[in-house]
């Protein structure tokens, strides 16, 4: 008995490497609308978090169905969330996909303890894949959005001992 349970153990830990984090964040549809059809992220400001205290809060995403490069427009097949950047550090993320498909909404689920404070404007990178006709589909590229999201992480009673 005592031999298959440490299988299992090991059986365990050997696939756990492989296994993607998924979030169970919902995404807010109700607040987050593809107006224009530009895709979309929300919120541009996420709720402030407080240094040293658990935070857990979603970005929302709607792919967009096209893209453009340079003057020509194009289809897009869908996008993959490379990385998220320049979180505060203490704080991690997870998707709840691996693929956001255009004009249906997903999520990036941003949670842990902020071990830093000050104001931290997110970094997404999305990897565009392209629709090119007769159902092939190629790597566009990636793209970083580097200004839509921040998070700012407050001092307790929001004073910075160091001002």
């Amino acid at each position: 008995m005592k031999y298959i349970q440490a299988l299992l153990v090991l059986l365990a830990l050997a696939l756990l490497p492989s296994m993607r984090l998924s979030a169970q964040c919902e995404p807010d549809t109700a607040n987050c609308e593809d107006t224009g059809d530009p895709g979309q992220i929300c919120p541009p400001n996420l709720p402030d978090a407080m240094l040293n205290e658990a935070y857990d809060e979603v970005i929302t995403v709607i792919a967009p169905d096209t893209a453009s490069v340079g003057e020509i427009t194009v289809g897009l097949a869908y996008v993959t969330v490379d990385t998220v950047d320049n979180l505060p550090p203490g704080l991690t993320y997870v998707l709840n996909d691996d693929i956001f498909y255009p004009d249906s909404a997903y999520c990036i689920q941003i949670f842990g303890t902020p071990e830093e404070a000050g104001k931290f404007p997110l970094k997404i990178t999305v990897s565009a894949y392209i629709n090119i006709g007769a159902g092939v589909i190629v790597r566009g590229g990636e793209i970083t959005d580097s200004t839509s999201v921040s998070l700012t992480v407050n001092w307790p009673s929001n004073i910075d001992p160091i001002q």
